[in-house]
């Protein structure tokens, strides 16, 4: 087994090979505060979103803390590793999920330092979307922390998954790692009594496993807990996990 290291602006990118075959290739890495640049870009979109298409197996080593600013795609086969070895990624602007993991692609996360204190940050704001997006792939969080994806809506509007969101074949695997502070603020909707409106539809503080398999199929999200800790997430229904009610085909 050989070890190729490339070094990219201030982040490490390390690309492993096998049998003299490379099997992870990325063009660009550079980091909002220190580039004033898109992060981690692969091949960038016209909107400036970040796709991982190439169906390689890519190591992400993080030396120091970094924003990111646009969305992230993983694609097309493509497996991620996401060492935060002690740093924060933190996402710049609330618009957008900060990562989505598309069929047949994978993200895991993990923090290989000895103090564990590496995080995947949701930032002071508030988001119109979930930090993770599950979209078909698989998610597998071992180590390191998803914190502050927070979700502020008015009363009556609907929101679903502030820290992962798991939609149809989705499929998300915690065995260790932290999700916290993540939810929705539910400030806006608690009547004179001080109890909260009947009929608020913000699930899924910390995950929200979709309704709707995928089309065709009876296949749906799934979420498997081993390990870890969720605590001090919020939300009208399942702070921590809320798993809709089945149903059989997603809307038109």
């Amino acid at each position: 087994m050989n070890s190729i290291r490339y070094i990219i602006g201030i982040l490490f990118l390390t690309f492993i090979c096998s049998a003299m075959q490379l099997r992870a290739q990325a063009t660009h890495l550079v980091d909002d505060d220190r580039d004033g640049a898109h992060a981690w870009a692969a091949n960038i979109d016209a909107n400036g979103n970040a796709h991982y298409n190439s169906g390689a197996e890519i190591v992400f080593f993080l030396d120091h803390d970094c924003t990111i600013s646009n969305k992230m795609y993983i694609e097309n086969g493509t497996k991620i590793t996401l060492n935060l070895n002690n740093c924060t990624l933190t996402s710049k602007t609330g618009g957008f999920n900060l990562f989505e993991i598309k069929e047949g692609s994978s993200l895991t996360i993990v923090d290989n330092s000895s103090a564990k204190g590496g995080a995947i940050n949701g930032g002071a704001f508030y988001h119109t979307a979930a930090g993770i997006y599950v979209n078909g792939g698989t998610l597998n969080l071992v180590s390191g922390t998803i914190k502050n994806f927070k979700q502020n809506f008015a009363s009556g509007d609907s929101g679903y998954g502030c820290g992962v969101y798991i939609n149809e074949c989705g499929v998300f695997n915690m065995s260790g790692g932290v999700i916290t502070e993540c939810g929705f603020n539910l400030d806006n909707h608690y009547g004179s009594d001080n109890s909260l409106y009947s009929g608020v539809n913000q699930h899924g503080g910390a995950v929200y496993i979709d309704k709707y398999p995928k089309p065709g199929t009876t296949v749906y999200g799934t979420f498997n807990f081993s390990g870890g800790i969720i605590e001090n997430c919020t939300a009208y229904r399942g702070a921590a996990v809320y798993v809709d009610a089945p149903k059989a085909d997603p809307p038109a």
